[in-house]
């Protein structure tokens, strides 16, 4: 059964595309100012699944989704409308971003967004010979920083993911079992990787 989904956030929608499998594809988009609303459609496969993979897959990278299973037609036509940052606004409305991630959204968050960087890095050593030097770059680090900043408490978020492996929440490994800590703990180790420099306090 197909699925539809409107996404938006800061950026391109090419950008968006790269955090689709290849059960999903992106259909339409509208960009500007720096803003993107997409359309997404697909079907669901093993694991791949649009609430259980695809959307927080979306937001990891800061981009928000919602599904709209009967919508498309419609939706499709105000996207296709809509030309202008304020069109933009409008029809991002219809999925207005949460005030905030929830503790457990941002640890999955950052597990899967470390873990990419460290499969791209074995597949690269794979393809290329091993390269000496981090996997990861400053801008990595900093959307790391970003990610935790969703949290109410960051620093603590933080300190907490960096110290409390053995929970069952954040460990060494994704729940589907792909390596991500030692990336978190590259950064936290170079000074001015751009982790600590931009985290927040919170409240």
């Amino acid at each position: 059964m197909k699925r539809y989904a409107v996404i938006s956030g800061r950026g391109t929608a090419e950008a968006v595309a790269r955090y689709l499998p290849a059960e999903y594809k992106l259909f339409s988009s509208v960009e500007a100012n720096g803003t993107v609303v997409a359309m997404i459609e697909g079907e669901d496969a093993a694991g791949w699944t649009l609430d259980g993979y695809v959307l927080p897959r979306l937001e990891s990278g800061l981009y928000w989704g919602r599904e709209f299973p009967k919508s498309r037609p419609r939706l499709l036509r105000r996207l296709d409308g809509e030309r202008t940052g304020a069109g933009i606004a409008r029809v991002a409305s219809v999925n207005p971003r949460r005030n905030t991630m929830t503790n457990d959204e941002i640890i999955q968050a950052v597990q899967d967004y470390c873990a990419d960087i460290h499969a791209a890095k074995v597949e690269r050593d794979e393809r290329l010979g091993k390269v000496d030097g981090p996997a990861w770059t400053g801008a990595d680090a900093e959307h790391i920083a970003a990610l935790l900043n969703e949290s109410d408490k960051p620093m603590w978020l933080f300190r907490f993911m960096d110290e409390q492996t053995g929970d069952w929440r954040v460990g060494y490994r994704t729940r589907d079992g792909r390596e991500w800590f030692h990336i978190l703990r590259q950064m936290r180790n170079t000074r001015g990787s751009g982790l600590l420099e931009n985290i927040g306090m919170g409240s």
